[in-house]
């Protein structure tokens, strides 16, 4: 009879176990083809020849974009290299804050976030081939990615990272106040990675902009497709949880 009741309280331990609600979910094959299809962009995108530099000059510019237009800063460039450093940095610093058994499952949706974004960028870039604010001044760097102004990949990735890292960390503790702090330094981080573009020569206010929306929507996007889909399954588990007077099951449809 002991053997019996111990038997069956393992039992029911074991099921509830197996029940606890996942706060992520990553499918298979749609995953699979999900980073395979942003991997093959990624690719081309970056096969795809630099457009060529026109001359043109400041008066062609629209007027707001010309009110804030800068020479190269080198300073500032690397300024911002070091801002998006710093921020993925911290956002793979947060992908150990979940438990363990998901720690795959965030970084899968952090590689798809990133490579989904900057192969975005890179598209757009070459296929608009905007030229860089300081090209319309003398004495600007030779690079190859002098006419890639639109958008601005430091934008795009530096949102994507802050909204999804703000996202992930208030859906696995929904009520930390440090979810907050996460949120406030994350955006603060990715403000000051796109800022500094400006003032640096590299792009136009619309750049930033353009590019701080779409990181923006690409960053909270991607994990909430898999927290409605970790939603969807939760609710087909089944509870069960011993009482004094035996045990209950509820299955949530």
């Amino acid at each position: 009879m002991k053997k019996n009741l111990v038997a069956f309280i393992f039992f029911i331990s074991s099921c509830s176990v197996f029940a606890k609600e996942s706060v992520f979910r990553l499918f298979p094959i749609p995953d699979s083809l999900c980073l395979a299809g942003a991997v093959a962009a990624e690719i081309s995108a970056s096969c795809m020849p630099h457009p060529d530099i026109n001359s043109f000059s400041k008066s062609d510019i629209n007027s707001f974009d010309r009110k804030f237009m800068h020479d190269y800063d080198f300073n500032l460039d690397v300024a911002g290299w070091v801002l998006i450093y710093s921020l993925a940095g911290g956002q793979l610093a947060l992908n150990f804050t979940a438990e363990r058994n998901e720690w795959f499952t965030v970084l899968v949706m952090s590689v798809q976030t990133i490579l989904i974004s900057d192969s975005i960028k890179n598209f757009v870039k070459r296929s608009v081939g905007r030229e860089r604010p300081y090209t319309y001044y003398s004495d600007y760097p030779d690079r190859a990615d002098s006419s890639e102004s639109f958008m601005s990949g430091h934008s795009i990735n530096s949102f994507a990272i802050a909204s999804f890292s703000s996202y992930v960390f208030s859906q696995y503790y929904p009520d930390s106040s440090w979810k907050w702090c996460v949120t406030g330094v994350a955006f603060t981080l990715a403000g000051l990675t796109a800022y500094s573009r400006i003032p640096a020569g590299c792009h136009f206010v619309s750049d930033v902009v353009c590019g701080a929306v779409t990181g923006s929507a690409i960053g909270f996007l991607v994990p909430y497709l898999h927290k409605k889909a970790a939603d969807r399954k939760n609710r087909n588990i089944p509870e069960i949880a011993v009482l004094p007077q035996g045990f209950s099951i509820r299955l949530n449809l």
